[in-house]
């Protein structure tokens, strides 16, 4: 009997995971630690999406553990895999969910490039680099299936709620001060008003910012998930082998993962 928890108030599914989770545990006969996390991972993830929760709990731990599994056959020693929960340490706009963690073992030498440096670097002499130890992790946060259908139709709505911005910008703040660095569309924020008129134009804008928030779109799927990929920014691993070594697992993860759309 398949039963729908789409209308259970959100306080209600941290008690329905654990319970649930003890009970599938149980029936599935689950002695391991590994094991236990996956099907925890199923359980929460489908009940904070209202999703049906039928009698297939071993086919989705089973896709899972052929997802970890196909993962782990292109990561090299040194680097880990796993499934854990999307957390303040992965960032996610989805909250806890399901992720797919690929990670260095031990801290690497890494320089991280930021915009703002090379401006104020411009110029003059080059700095020696900046370099810290540090764990480099690939995420891959899981959602619930998107259709190349309907990534598109998400994808071309952003656009439109960005062009709104963006049309707003440029046609009546162009001419106002500002303290921004980045790209286009410019945040309400980094805007200075200098008259009372610029203020209103700025207020007017901030609204039409919050309502033409985009919706967070997946970066990649498999057959039966969709995954936002999060990587390091502009990095440099300082270590020519772990460097080579993570360019191959970024490469062969787009082979298991498959993005949506192709990168240039």
């Amino acid at each position: 009997m398949k039963t729908s928890f789409s209308c259970l108030p959100g306080f209600l599914i941290p008690a329905l995971c654990d319970s649930t989770i003890v009970l599938l545990i149980t029936r599935l006969g689950l002695n391991n630690m590994h094991a236990r996390i996956l099907v925890s991972a199923v359980v929460c993830f489908s009940y904070s999406f209202g999703v049906s929760v039928a009698g297939d709990e071993k086919q989705d731990v089973a896709k899972l553990e052929q997802l970890l599994s196909d993962v782990k056959k292109v990561v090299p020693s040194g680097w880990t895999v796993a499934i854990r929960l999307a957390n303040s340490k992965i960032p996610s706009r989805r909250g806890s969910h399901p992720t797919l963690v690929i990670r260095s073992a031990k801290p690497l030498p890494v320089e991280h490039f930021y915009p703002s440096m090379r401006a104020i670097t411009a110029g003059n002499p080059k700095p020696p680099p900046m370099i810290s130890q540090e764990v480099v992790s690939l995420y891959f946060v899981a959602s619930p299936f998107m259709s190349r259908q309907t990534f598109k139709a998400a994808r071309d709505r952003n656009a439109a709620l960005l062009g709104r911005r963006l049309q707003f910008e440029r046609k009546h703040l162009k001419e106002v001060e500002r303290t921004y660095k980045g790209g286009e569309p410019i945040p309400p924020y980094a805007f200075e008003p200098r008259t009372e008129r610029e203020s209103q134009l700025i207020g007017r804008y901030a609204f039409l910012w919050i309502s033409t928030i985009p919706q967070p779109v997946p970066t990649h799927h498999t057959d039966h998930l969709s995954f936002e990929m999060h990587r390091p920014g502009s990095f440099k691993i300082h270590d020519a082998k772990k460097s080579r070594e993570f360019d191959q697992i970024f490469d062969a993860s787009q082979e298991i993962l498959v993005p949506y759309e192709k990168r240039p």
